[in-house]
This record gives structure tokens, C-alpha cells and sequence, in this order.
């Protein structure tokens, strides 16, 4: 799983060999919390520190569904949809959507679902998520449904 960087732009992340092919590292948010971990594989290291970073961010951010969005976005990695749209008037409620396929986040349940449009062009949800279930693999799940 190959997560931007750009998607944790509050974050500021700092990595070292600290043994013979062995990396530590370690993020630091505006508002000084930390994660950090090691490990000898460095692709699995970095995920795992960005893993424990979004895990702090379901847990403090304030704005999460704010986040969600903002963090999907940037996974969606210049997608071109046919609409996409946050509203903070709808408890932060927001989607993504395709021709054929949305990402659908409603803020005031805090459910995350994938959804694919049936032959009668109505919106069938293929998975949904409560706030507990979301992580950053289940993101990265979502949107590679999406791509």
C-alpha cells in the first residue's frame, strides 16, 4: 500500500537508519503529538507510521469528516469526477462520484460506503463502514474501488 505524504500535510515526518538496514521514524503533528515506530523494512515501517498517524487523527481532529475528505482527495491522486462535494450544513457530509462508482461519507451516522450504480441508475452500496471500522487500509480499500 503506497500512501502520499501530501496526505498527512500536517504532519511532519522525519526517518533514520538507526541500525544496519533498520529505520526509525517518527511524525509529529501542528499540535505535538507524536508516532514513530521501527523497522527493518522500510515500506512497511512508513506505512505503519502513517497507519498510527490517521489513527490519531480519527481519535483528536476536530473536524474529522473535514479530514476524511481532504484525505481522500489527495489519495485520489488527480481523479477527475464527475462531482464532489463536502457539506458542513449536512454534519460534514461528503462524496466523491463517478459515472458508475461514488465514495459516500455521512457525517451524521459516520458511515463510509462505496457505492456502484445499478441498471435502473439508482445507487447500490457495495460496502459501508461505522467510524470504528474506517483505517487507513480500509481508506486505501475505498479508494482503489474508486480508481
Amino acid at each position: 500500500m503506497k500512501i502520499s505524504n501530501e496526505s498527512f500535510r500536517d504532519w511532519k515526518l522525519e526517518s533514520r537508519e538507526v541500525s544496519n538496514g533498520v529505520t526509525f521514524f517518527e511524525m509529529t503533528n501542528l499540535s505535538g503529538c507524536q508516532v514513530s515506530c521501527t523497522d527493518h523494512d522500510y515500506e512497511r515501517g512508513l506505512n505503519n507510521c502513517f497507519s498510527y498517524a490517521f489513527g490519531i487523527e480519527k481519535q483528536i481532529f476536530i473536524n474529522w469528516n473535514k479530514f476524511l475528505y481532504d484525505f481522500c482527495k489527495f489519495e485520489f491522486n488527480g481523479i477527475e469526477f464527475k462531482e464532489e462535494l463536502y457539506s458542513e450544513k449536512d454534519f460534514g457530509s461528503w462524496h466523491y462520484s463517478l459515472l458508475k462508482k461514488r465514495i459516500v461519507y455521512d457525517g451524521k451516522n459516520s458511515e463510509l460506503s462505496i457505492q456502484k450504480k445499478g441498471i435502473f441508475n439508482n445507487w447500490n452500496e457495495i460496502k459501508v463502514l461505522n467510524k470504528k471500522e474506517i483505517t487507513l487500509e480500509s481508506i486505501k480499500e475505498f479508494t482503489d474501488f474508486i480508481k
